[in-house]
């Protein structure tokens, strides 16, 4: 059994301008790509820069803790070396205002 034979597929050569056009197009894709790259990679390296200058913060606050803002929505945040203490106070706190809500 014969296969039937494909038909030539002719490609019209392109014209100095298409290449130019052509050219253009791959070193846009090209830059566009690297400023999506370099912008994700910033806003990476940012986040971590603010974490790591918040836990720093913690630790190094005198009370062991940070209140800090973000927007309408306020955060607390314990230090490491100080978390087994304030704990402590928490709970001791919680239980002061539930008396004092009871009162």
């Amino acid at each position: 059994m014969k296969l039937p034979k494909m038909p030539k597929i002719k490609i019209k050569k392109l014209t100095k301008i298409q290449k130019i056009r052509l050219g253009q197009l791959g070193a846009t894709l090209v830059y566009t790509a690297g400023v999506v790259t370099y912008g994700v990679l910033n806003y990476i390296e940012g986040q971590e820069a603010q974490w790591k200058h918040l836990t720093d913060s913690a630790n190094e606050a005198e009370c062991g803790s940070v209140i800090f803002r973000d927007g309408d929505d306020r955060y607390w945040m314990a230090g490491r070396d100080r978390t087994e203490g304030l704990c402590e106070q928490l709970k001791d706190m919680a239980k002061k205002e539930d008396e004092d809500k009871d009162s």
